[in-house]
């Protein structure tokens, strides 16, 4: 018993040692792992849920890879960077002063470059917003600034007409590309089966009445 101690803590020292390194992995984990074909995970369309409120707001890895999507428009990405410097905003637990810088950038985000003329509205990427609303978010942005507890809600109309911008065309552009492929692919690993075969033990660090516990990987 004694020796057969002494291997299974070898194996258990050498995997942790390992563990960091290439050569530490396990094939058999690897192969687990190992994404199909987009082809094959598409029937997962007619299975989950696939509107924006759900995929985008819901999942971490669907909020990941359709701000990835954005990146490649520019005014989807500005839009996404407007909702998440909102978030920020509205999330802050910092001191006033914070919340008025970040109230102070998301203005900007709004307002026209100093080489954009202001009638050129088509230029902005918040040209679907109305001028009425944008003035107002630009007003109490203003006001914000000079506030000592500026309100967390400011932005909650504008934040919501980008939010449904972006559910719109933007969503519906996405799922027709490779990124919500990947997400399809991520769906498809999650349905996989996890039971006892899917560890590797290397040994028994306890015994009780209930049960052993295991070094596993």
């Amino acid at each position: 018993m004694e020796i057969e101690n002494i291997v299974a803590n070898t194996v258990y020292i050498k995997a942790r040692e390992s563990g960091g390194q290439k050569k530490g992995k396990s094939k058999k984990w690897k192969n687990y792992l190992q994404f199909p074909h987009y082809s094959e995970c598409l029937y997962l369309r007619s299975e989950i849920d696939v509107s924006y409120g759900f995929i985008v707001e819901k999942q971490p890895i669907g909020k990941l890879l359709f701000q990835q999507f954005c990146e490649t428009n520019l005014q989807y990405s500005q839009a996404c960077s407007f909702l998440l410097k909102v978030q920020e905003y509205e999330t802050s637990d910092d001191d006033g002063e914070s919340r008025r810088t970040l109230a102070k950038s998301i203005a900007a985000m709004l307002s026209p470059s100093s080489e954009t003329p202001c009638s050129s509205q088509e230029l902005l990427w918040c040209s679907f917003l109305s001028d009425q609303l944008i003035s107002k978010c630009l007003s109490v942005a203003d006001h914000a600034t000079h506030e000592s507890e500026p309100s967390g809600d400011i932005f909650s109309e504008a934040c919501k007409q980008v939010r449904t911008f972006l559910a719109a065309e933007p969503f519906r552009e996405f799922i027709e590309t490779k990124y919500f492929h990947r997400y399809l692919q991520w769906k498809w690993l999650e349905k996989r089966p996890v039971d006892k075969h899917t560890f590797r033990l290397y040994r028994v660090l306890g015994k009780g009445g209930f049960g052993e516990v295991c070094a596993c990987q």
